[in-house]
């Protein structure tokens, strides 16, 4: 299938992309650190506890404004070249709500279920996505940044990043406010600026089909989730006793059983394909003090090294 570009094409552009006959690919991923894995580790490498998904505060952003204290939470993301592109092949949306159970000695043992249902939400909560574009300019493209560290909550309070990162103007979870009033900044891209179910599940997400949707460069792609966290003890609850929960949504039973739930993790995937004629289509590198000392070990930049270059053709599936 033909890709959808975005982007400004600069007048050299057509020939670029004739001559560039291979892509590599590269699978961006949520990567944060997971409470749950404080006392163990996630991995064989020393000081590792991240997971996937970032795993939101508590805190309720029910408060007025609501529309300025949903928690904006950037996903994943990567710098394409100036004269690069990166297709699009697929993406996965991670979204669970969850409760913390007490187990023996007092910890409390997270508990969570994926939400499967397309367009389910709390009666005072809710989830949107949103995939865009980020004009970069040239001069400023191979400056170095110092992305955000593996941390709880991983509250940024810069927009020039492409990690996992609640962006923040306040690194407060009790008085949470978010950068640029809470939007999302950057350009639509294809229709997915901004969406509001879960059309990529996880399981699936867009597996049996090519997105190819094409961003053209210099720019960033980004992907965010704006949050809308629900108040368990101030949201409605059921009459007792409770109704047949038969006939109810997955999310629905759970929520029922376990009146304490809330949004727990939010998370993405997206599997990219980038050609770049003149190399280095990745951008400038990321630098993470946190993780110096983790040769070899997991990075929190979201780019998941497992990626290989493969042939294309123009506009069609690698491989």
């Amino acid at each position: 299938m033909r890709s959808q570009k975005h982007g400004v094409v600069p007048d050299a552009w057509s020939l670029a992309v004739t001559t560039c006959s291979r892509f590599e690919r590269v699978v961006l991923t949520t990567v944060q650190v997971d409470p749950a894995m404080a006392f163990y580790g996630s991995s064989p490498y020393t000081g590792d506890m991240s997971g996937t998904g970032v795993v939101l505060p508590a805190s309720p952003t029910v408060a007025a404004p609501a529309s300025a204290r949903r928690y904006l939470v950037r996903l994943c993301g990567l710098r394409i070249g100036p004269n690069a592109r990166c297709i699009i092949r697929s993406i996965r949306q991670l979204l669970t709500i969850g409760y913390e159970q007490e187990m023996q000695g007092g910890l409390l043992l997270p508990v969570e279920l994926p939400v499967s249902t397309p367009n389910w939400h709390f009666a005072d909560g809710n989830v949107s996505w949103h995939l865009r574009r980020v004009d970069v300019e040239r001069a400023a493209f191979n400056r170095r940044f110092v992305d955000v560290p593996l941390a709880v909550p991983p509250f940024s309070e810069g927009t020039a990043g492409l990690t996992a990162a609640i962006l923040a103007r306040n690194p407060s979870p009790g008085s949470y406010i978010p950068l640029n009033r809470g939007m999302p900044y950057g350009t639509d891209v294809a229709g997915l600026g901004t969406f509001r179910d879960i059309r990529y599940p996880w399981v699936l997400g867009s597996a049996g089909s090519d997105l190819g949707l094409e961003i053209l460069g210099p720019a960033d792609l980004l992907f965010f989730a704006s949050v809308l966290q629900t108040d368990p003890e101030r949201r409605p609850r059921p009459i007792e006793p409770l109704p047949d929960l038969s006939g109810m949504t997955p999310e629905d039973r759970f929520v029922f059983l376990h009146p304490g739930a809330r949004y727990w993790r939010v998370g993405a995937e997206l599997i990219v394909d980038i050609c770049n004629p003149e190399g280095g289509g990745l951008g400038a590198p990321i630098e993470t003090p946190i993780l110096a000392e983790m040769a070899d070990g997991p990075s929190s930049c979201g780019i998941d090294t497992r990626s290989s270059a493969e042939p294309a053709t123009e506009g069609g599936d690698p491989g």
